[in-house]
């Protein structure tokens, strides 16, 4: 088994509640993502396979008082092998004085066949809620699905934080050229990076000069260059430990913030160690477990040679058992000493190969899979199944990028900019609506029919311009009652005014 991505994210206030509010936040987004309802009404349990989705949850306590853990673990086919399999585990920890999640997702093989992983990996987006209801707090810093930003006079602060040997995640500074462009979509970044780094934007160039000034030119990022400081960064840090993309290089990559995210992703699995009172609870349930035996041993009539077998049995699997978990954990020392001394970067973007979606029709079927919040429509599959558009790669993060505005939209979370403005926000180009000489002149062409009813495709985004190789379109219907974002076409730019 390989894990690929793991993150642990300690919550700020109060641990009972939210020990209780992660729980239900997970289960709704079980239920959204795999379920139907009605969801049980005990945190313990376990599902029987829905839909080839193994799920199952439970509790763990030693005591009515003492910590708790509470674990839910989804098994699911990979959908692109059928020799393998996608583990996720969450895990939700109530100390008393402190509570913490844990997030983590493996690739298992299911049958013995030796040939080269391919596989996509997206973040759960469970991350991203939990970060975006509960105040996570790491290296002093929140984290939220949004970039942050450095100014000018907040430079000194940006430093003290890279230099701190405390520091846990890693930061990635994002610089701006001199018209305050930027080569990532800062927020976007920032939501696929949750719990793996901080985000922060450099204000305006002044504040890229600022912070050369405080680290020298080898060490800072400048127009429009993007930098990763690990920690463990310092001064006189070794400025190739800590690596910089100039535009001219992001621009020429495919999607590179997924390069960052399996870059990050197998760092984060490796060096997030599983909190030490699940180990803890167990140990106590065993010990207890024991005591009890003991005590039935004693008052039971039998023969006492067969009891004083039965208790040596008992204590040599208690002894076994804290034999086992000192190994774990000086295996696990042992792990990170290596890892430290070599300075190496954990399963690098090299031994993590990933593939694009070939054709429009795969990046649908992918974005249909994986997206939480977004409705298909049939006729937007079939489109894109006669979609020449030569950047199929657009369309998955097009849609995937949609999918997080639906999410707001769906909870009713404030849109101040409205969808235009939280479209924007994520670097899409959104089209509101399509004159009504375009909707009257070419009915067929924006009807489908939705829940019983014929409905109109209004909104859309706006991918390329030019011939069918270069230009394609997604237009969706917006579902007031549901609140959902229903994709009823992608594909080549419908007939209008300027098309025939």
């Amino acid at each position: 088994m390989r894990e690929v991505y793991g993150v642990l994210l300690p919550l700020a206030g109060d641990a009972t509640e939210n020990y209780a509010g992660v729980i239900g936040v997970a289960l709704e987004w079980a239920l959204g993502r795999y379920m139907q309802p009605p969801l049980p009404t005990t945190p313990d349990g376990r599902w029987a396979e829905v839909d080839g989705v193994e799920i199952a949850w439970e509790t763990l306590r030693a005591d009515d008082i003492g910590p708790r853990v509470w674990t839910m673990t989804f098994r699911h086919p990979h959908g692109l092998d059928p020799d393998l399999c996608w583990i996720s585990e969450i895990k939700v920890g109530d100390e008393g004085t402190k509570s913490w999640v844990s997030v983590r997702v493996a690739l298992m093989a299911t049958s013995h066949r030796v040939r080269p992983i391919e596989f996509i990996f997206q973040p759960p987006q469970l991350v991203s809620r939990i970060a975006e209801v509960f105040e996570i707090i790491v290296d002093g810093r929140r984290l939220t699905p949004r970039a942050g930003s450095c100014w000018s006079a907040e430079i000194p602060e940006l430093c003290r934080l890279l230099s701190d040997p405390t520091r846990i995640l890693p930061m990635l500074v994002i610089s701006v050229d001199r018209d305050r462009r930027t080569a990532l979509n800062p927020h976007a970044t920032a939501t696929r990076l949750i719990g793996l780094s901080h985000v922060t934007v450099l204000g305006d160039y002044s504040s890229a000069f600022a912070l050369t000034n405080a680290l020298g030119r080898d060490r800072s990022v400048f127009n429009g260059g993007v930098r990763l400081y690990y920690p463990g960064f310092a001064a006189e840090a070794d400025p190739f430990r800590h690596p910089l993309w100039l535009p001219s290089t992001i621009a020429v990559q495919t999607n590179f913030v997924d390069l960052l995210v399996r870059r990050l992703a197998p760092m984060g699995a490796f060096r997030t160690p599983s909190p030490s009172v699940e180990g803890d609870i167990r140990s106590a349930l065993l010990t207890r477990r024991h005591l009890e035996l003991q005590q039935v041993a004693q008052k039971a009539e039998k023969d006492d040679a067969d009891w004083q077998w039965l208790e040596s049995e008992l204590d040599r699997t208690l002894e076994e058992n804290r034999r086992l978990q000192t190994e774990v954990r000086l295996l696990q020392q042992s792990f990170a000493d290596v890892a430290r001394t070599q300075q190496t970067e954990i399963f690098a973007v090299e031994n993590a190969p990933i593939t694009q979606p070939t054709s429009v029709l795969e990046a649908i079927q992918r974005a249909r899979e994986q997206a939480q919040y977004l409705v298909f429509h049939e006729r937007a599959v079939d489109s894109a199944g006669s979609c020449s558009y030569g950047q199929p790669d657009r369309i998955f993060d097009a849609l995937m990028l949609l999918d997080q505005v639906a999410g707001q939209y769906h909870r009713r979370e404030p849109l101040p900019q409205g969808i235009d403005g939280a479209c924007k926000e994520h670097g899409l180009v959104y089209a509101p609506a399509v004159s009504e000489i375009s909707r009257g002149k070419y009915k067929q062409d924006y009807q489908i029919t939705y829940e019983g009813q014929r409905v109109y495709l209004g909104p859309h985004l706006k991918l390329g311009k030019g011939d069918p190789e270069t230009c394609s379109r997604i237009y969706f219907y917006r579902d007031e009652e549901n609140r959902a974002f229903v994709i009823g076409y992608v594909g080549h730019h419908l007939r209008d005014g300027t098309t025939s």
